[in-house]
């Protein structure tokens, strides 16, 4: 088997504002960020050009990531 181009992903991400998110350490002031994965290429000779998922995730300012949150696609 031989190699070919590589597979390649490609990430999409929006900042949403600012919110106050709770959680079990307490209420943080974070960032909103939405985003979606991509995947585009081949792998042998099927092609790939697809939406993989979505995610969101938020931030806190002298924390980093405070939540994570992410849905996938089921292959066709």
């Amino acid at each position: 088997m031989s190699a070919g181009k590589p597979v390649k992903y490609h990430q999409n991400q929006m900042c949403r504002g600012r919110a106050d998110q709770p959680d079990a350490a307490g209420t943080f002031d974070v960032w909103q960020v939405r985003g979606n994965l991509r995947v585009v290429g081949k792998l042998g000779p099927v092609r790939l050009n697809r939406d993989l998922g979505e995610f969101e995730e938020w931030y806190a300012e002298g924390v980093g990531l405070v939540k994570s949150s992410s849905s996938y696609t089921d292959s066709d």
